[in-house]
């Protein structure tokens, strides 16, 4: 218990670490797991065969992003992921749309990539970031953060169901996808993942040489 407190008072230390698994946490809640129940339920609607293409295709695209995000190089690399997230929101407009199933499948491998990509520059910042003492415990309070919610959440959405259409569930996470990710974006080191920004040269920074008299 002792060590598991020192890994929370770790990760509260670090408030872009939190911001981005508090975010996970309501994306998991709000975003995640209605969309676990409104996708079987309007997808299938058409088909295993739909079913089986769309879920298919967010695999491929997350496949291909992983093995191209550790290529990526970019001072702002929170900001590159976090809007990685945002490329679930295609997917989200066309299931509400009721678009043809061919979009929901293109929509889908955007869908997969996105999340690939925020899930690798965020691991890699974790890793980078943390001390080795602590990584473990930091690892698994993020899974703990993102992943608790998640099964009381598809619950409650299958009882919402019941109340409100499926549109109005997915037009809520798709506010809510969008929501949560501005909300933690200008949070200090967000945008950086942690990393110190580059300082410039002290030779630009000096300005000119003072005048001799």
């Amino acid at each position: 218990m002792r060590e598991a407190l020192d890994g929370v008072a770790y990760v509260r230390g670090h408030s872009w670490m939190l911001g981005i698994m508090l975010q996970g946490t309501a994306q998991a809640a709000l975003v995640i797991a209605p969309m676990a129940v409104v996708v079987p339920l309007v997808i299938g609607g058409r088909g295993p065969a739909a079913l089986g293409l769309v879920t298919g295709a967010t695999a491929c695209g997350a496949l291909v992003a992983t093995l191209a995000a550790p290529h990526i190089r970019s001072r702002r690399a929170g900001t590159v992921a976090m809007l990685g997230l945002l490329c679930e929101l295609p997917q989200i407009g066309t299931v509400w749309a009721g678009a043809p199933t061919v979009w929901v499948v293109l929509c889908g491998i955007c869908a997969g990539a996105g999340s690939s990509v925020f899930a690798v520059l965020w691991g890699a910042a974790l890793q980078d970031r943390t001390p080795d003492s602590m990584l473990g415990r930091v690892y698994a309070l993020d899974a703990l953060l993102t992943q608790a919610l998640v099964p009381v959440c598809v619950a409650a959405s299958g009882l919402l169901l019941g109340v409100f259409s499926a549109s109005v569930l997915t037009a809520f996470a798709g506010c809510a996808l969008i929501l949560t990710v501005v909300a933690v974006l200008p949070l200090p080191g967000v945008s950086t993942l942690g990393s110190p920004p580059e300082r410039e040269p002290a030779a630009n920074r000096s300005g000119p040489p003072p005048r001799r008299a």
